[in-house]
């Protein structure tokens, strides 16, 4: 059986890989840009915020039971919030104040909502610690309790202060990484959707070496500024701090340098037109801003763009999700002009839940679902109390059960929808119910997985040689359509002619010759052509 995407790059290979020649210098810069600027944020809202949460504590300058209690449930409320959760949670707020919920903008907005809290804590712990004699004497020269703060505990406080500033932006830095997972842009995004997803270890290892340098940087600067501003501090340690800087900066410019050498100019990636512009104001051609899951979606749509789009008068910007939720929910806002990514039966589902209201094109290509195992050669060899992975999204996990009842190993409800849950298993064994790329990773850990084909594909597994069972293409309803909003004739006719336009090329002869030479195993199947 193939490997599973565990082997490292061959030696001269690396920076032969697009997303890091060509994508790595963007995402540092934005993960730089969305830290620094959530980083200055949470530090203007957040001192206050715990100089306020230290003085009206029982022993405070000015003391305040009630406030202090009703701020710190809130803080803590805040606190405990998972942050991949409050980023969805705060996509309305995100979207009203940076008019978009995607790329490092946005993310700007949960990543100082979430820190704000943890660093007022952190400042609260910091002048709590001042010896009560300094601000006793304060008290006796008929200092106010606003100049003690000010004065005495954050100016007493000041080196300890700046640890916890250098804490907050390596937590941030931290955060920015799972912002990825929902379209937050930076090293996480990269991470996610080309380590991740399309299995490319160098990527994923080369996104972790990254990140570890700019903590390490971090660290160094905050040790740095900490040293220079601590009473009676020792040159000696201050001079040897400040050259492990100086050759930590020199390092870190030099290996962007190197990138920025790849890449070519060190702006690429950044031109991300936002959907409502239509037209090139030289040549007219409409550009389309589109969303798509990384492979092959976005893999399909950048073929098109390279060989197929110039002719065709079309300049087509992919922005990259993981998820299967946000793409919509972009194009209901009028963040993307169309999206790549899903099923008629799934659009059909999310319309009804969600009140969307999109057109969609006829089937391009079907990712036919497979069951794999490493420890099976056959479905009659699934052992008693075995365990089956099948992915979690809801449409593909009917498609799974129905490949499922197909094989003889559960039985779909008549009267409800088929899920985990509701089928009846007809031999003893266990759903674990995963998202589509760790059902690759973990096959090893279960007895079988059904899995879809550009995740079987991406992972190093043959829907045609190694798949116990594939679902039949004929007639199969989970071809991939691209989906527009209905109302976008009404706004711009142009665009919607360039979006009618990208579907028949996306259903042409090109693209179907494209899907099979690509996807020789058949893990891709074009629809059309």
């Amino acid at each position: 059986m193939s490997g599973i995407g565990v082997g490292l790059v061959p030696q001269g290979q690396w920076l032969q890989n697009p997303a890091l020649s060509e994508k790595l210098v963007p995402a540092i810069v934005e993960t730089l840009l969305m830290v620094g600027f959530s980083g200055i944020v949470t530090v203007i809202l957040g001192l206050p915020l715990g100089l306020l949460l230290a003085s009206s504590a029982k022993n405070g300058l000015r003391p305040r039971p009630v406030l202090h209690q009703v701020l710190s449930a809130v803080v803590n409320v805040v606190r405990s919030f998972p942050f991949i959760i409050l980023i969805v949670a705060l996509i309305p707020l995100t979207r009203l104040i940076t008019g978009t919920s995607l790329g490092w903008q946005a993310t700007v907005v949960p990543l100082s909502i979430g820190a704000i809290p943890f660093f007022a804590r952190l400042v609260e712990s910091n002048v709590a610690a001042v010896p009560l004699g300094k601000i006793e004497a304060a008290q006796m020269l008929g200092a106010s309790p606003l100049q003690i703060q000010w004065g005495v505990q954050v100016r007493e406080a000041r080196s300890q202060l700046v640890h916890s500033v250098t804490l907050l932006l390596i937590t941030l830095v931290g955060y920015s990484a799972m912002a990825g997972a929902v379209g937050g842009g930076g090293l996480g995004q990269m991470a996610i959707n080309y380590g991740y997803v399309r299995f490319q270890n160098d990527v994923m290892i080369t996104t972790v070496v990254v990140i570890v340098i700019l903590v390490q940087l971090i660290q160094m600067l905050g040790d740095l500024v900490a040293a220079l501003i601590t009473p009676g501090a020792r040159r000696g340690r201050v001079n040897k701090t400040a050259k492990n800087v100086t050759f930590a900066v020199l390092g870190v410019a030099i290996l962007v340098g190197i990138f920025a050498g790849v890449q070519g100019h060190l702006g690429a990636g950044f031109n991300q037109t936002s959907a409502g512009q239509s037209r090139d104001a030289e040549d007219e051609t409409v550009t389309l801003v589109v969303g798509a899951s990384p492979s092959p979606q976005a893999k399909i749509l950048e073929y098109v763009q390279k060989e197929l789009a110039e002719n065709e008068g079309l300049n087509i910007q992919v922005r990259e999700f993981s998820d299967y939720v946000q793409p919509n929910e972009a194009l209901a806002n009028g963040e993307l002009d169309a999206n790549f990514y899903q099923t008629v039966p799934y659009l059909e589902s999310e319309s009804a839940s969600r009140g969307y209201h999109f057109d969609h094109g006829e089937g391009i290509h079907l990712e036919p679902l497979g069951i794999y195992s490493k420890k099976i050669a056959s479905l009659e060899d699934l052992p008693k109390g075995g365990k089956i992975g099948i992915i979690a999204d809801p449409e593909n996990q009917r498609r799974g059960l129905e490949l499922l009842a197909a094989e003889g190993l559960v039985e779909l409800p008549e009267d409800q929808e088929a899920t985990a849950n509701t089928v009846k298993k007809l031999k003893d064994f266990t759903f674990l119910e995963v998202e589509g790329p760790q059902l690759v990773r973990s096959l090893a850990d279960v007895d079988a997985a059904v899995i879809n084909g550009n995740y079987a594909a991406e992972g190093g597994l043959s829907p045609a040689n190694e798949a116990l069972a594939v679902e039949s293409a004929e007639g199969n309803p989970a071809v991939n359509v691209l989906v527009w909003d209905e109302a976008t004739g009404q706004r711009d006719a142009t665009k919607l002619a360039a979006i009618e336009k990208l579907d028949r090329l996306l259903r042409s002869k090109e693209v179907a010759d494209y899907i099979r030479a690509e996807w020789q195993d058949g893990s891709v199947i074009p629809a059309a052509g």
